[in-house]
């Protein structure tokens, strides 16, 4: 059985997996690295790589 976490939300604790907030977090991770790239972009830089696992 996955573990369950309470999380504040609006003011009530609403119930998540921890699964559910882990996937979360990384989805949320992802959307500041594309903002970070589309900024670089922008700006008329070469974005970095960002790649944590390299060949």
């Amino acid at each position: 059985m996955p573990e369950i976490v309470a999380v504040l939300h609006q003011q009530a604790p609403q119930p998540f997996s921890t699964l559910h907030v882990f996937t979360h977090i990384i989805r949320h991770e992802f959307h500041h690295k594309g903002q970070m790239l589309n900024m670089s972009r922008q700006l008329g830089c070469t974005p970095v790589d960002t790649d944590a696992i390299r060949r």
